[in-house]
């Protein structure tokens, strides 16, 4: 028993050895946020031009900024209207920088133009094909086909750009 725990301790070094010697191949070269008071990012994307777009959700809005760190542009605000988010969590780009907000708790996607106005949202609250519940993260394929992880009814749903849905995966059962 004293040679098992051994071995699994010295094996957890080695894997931390491991690991902490991966780590001094990346250099660290920023870190910004200018933002006053509390925010909460949750996802992250960037566009063709290296601005960073960040999904703050607990203020209920997306925020743009810049290569060297500093705000572009914050869109949105707390609500069920177009533009407006309640805890945005995932964030993607299209191939005409498009972006596409998993908007969690109003159970939608809204999608927006790169400068932030709204262009069009899909999505209630439900389990029927296009319906959602928690949509949790958002990501695009080539095609600009967009797949959204339903969280809560645990599936994959895949849509055309324009929010018509084409199929699932998985669900209850």
């Amino acid at each position: 028993m004293r040679s098992a725990i051994f071995i699994t301790i010295y094996l957890i070094l080695l894997v931390f050895h491991a690991i902490s010697e991966d780590y001094q191949h990346f250099t660290f070269l920023h870190s910004w946020c200018d933002l006053a008071g509390y925010w909460t990012p949750e996802d992250v994307t960037t566009d063709a031009f290296s601005n960073i777009l960040v999904t703050d959700t607990y203020n209920h809005r997306i925020i743009k900024f810049s290569p060297d760190g500093s705000i572009v542009k914050i869109i949105g605000s707390k609500g069920t209207g177009d533009c407006q988010f309640n805890n945005p969590c995932g964030i993607s780009l299209d191939k005409e920088g498009n972006i596409y907000v998993a908007d969690t708790y109003n159970d939608r996607i809204q999608k927006l133009s790169s400068d932030g106005s709204f262009i069009a949202k899909w999505g209630t609250k439900g389990k029927g094909d296009g319906q959602f519940n928690y949509p949790y993260d958002i990501c695009i394929d080539s095609s600009n086909n967009i797949y959204v992880a339903d969280t809560y009814n645990n599936r994959i749903q895949k849509f055309s750009p324009d929010g018509v849905f084409i199929k699932k995966w998985g669900g209850d059962g």
